[in-house]
């Protein structure tokens, strides 16, 4: 009698109907206290340009800027930061003009609020976005989530809560869900795979759960981390620990011919 096929194994019979995308902290990348210190794990680079050979699309979607991303990662990998706001694909650079528009207004939060948050709260700039971290200053999270919504308020950026931060985007109809829906409906996927470990996540999980309805084969994985939301497990087909396993379940979509 012939084994019926894993998940993991139709992925890799068909890896060239395949989009197979990732977040990248805490889930290639393990958290650290700084961003800037992040990087990803032994393996990981090698193990998606590897796919990209295979797959018909192979990206990593972020909330990070792209200038982060495309300093760890070749040309051949997709990147898609700031939740969609800007890409890389194909060595080719996009940020949409509507998102461009609010770009002084991102320079002018990033200046008041290292002017009126206390010196320890760590801004993040990012060009087209701004992330409030209290990681390192717990107690500092009712003021700066305060903070965030009258600034919100004020300017119409929209606020989002995140792993040990307040981030504030510019309120448009992008997110990790939009652009997941996007690599995942293209022509000739037949199969997509998400991995994630944050709220921002969701919206990716349940793109591909509609997808799913219209007959694309997907899965999706959370990566629990001590800090990753109970939403986000419930969420996802699969639960994996850490980066660590979530980049040897990445490494188990390839073939080993």
């Amino acid at each position: 009698m012939t084994r019926p096929r894993s998940v993991l194994d139709a992925f890799r019979a068909d890896l060239a109907g395949s989009a197979i995308l990732t977040d990248f902290d805490g889930t290639l990348a393990e958290i650290v206290v700084d961003p800037d210190d992040a990087a990803p794990l032994p393996g990981v680079v090698e193990t998606l340009e590897a796919l990209t050979h295979r797959a018909h699309t192979v990206a990593v979607v972020s909330g990070r800027p792209l200038a982060f991303l495309t300093a760890h990662f070749g040309d051949d990998v997709t990147l898609s930061g700031l939740y969609g706001l800007e890409s890389r694909r194909d060595g080719t650079t996009v940020r949409p003009p509507e998102a461009e528009r609010w770009r002084s207004v991102i320079t002018d939060t990033v200046a008041q609020a290292r002017a009126d948050l206390p010196d320890d709260v760590l801004v993040e700039a990012k060009g087209l976005a701004v992330t409030l971290h209290y990681r390192q200053v717990p107690e500092r999270r009712a003021t700066i989530e305060t903070w965030a919504r009258d600034w919100a308020r004020h300017t119409g950026l929209e606020r989002a809560e995140a792993r040990c931060s307040v981030e504030l985007n510019p309120p448009l109809d992008v997110d990790k869900g939009t652009v997941v829906a996007g690599f995942a409906s293209a022509p000739g996927v037949r199969r997509a795979f998400y991995m994630g470990d944050d709220r921002a996540d969701v919206a990716a999980f349940e793109a591909l759960d509609r997808l799913a309805r219209d007959g694309i084969a997907v899965h999706t994985v959370a990566v629990r981390g001590a800090e990753t939301p109970d939403e986000v497990v419930a969420a996802a087909d699969r639960v994996v620990e850490g980066p660590q396993e979530a980049v040897a379940l990445l490494a188990g979509l390839l073939p080993s011919d």
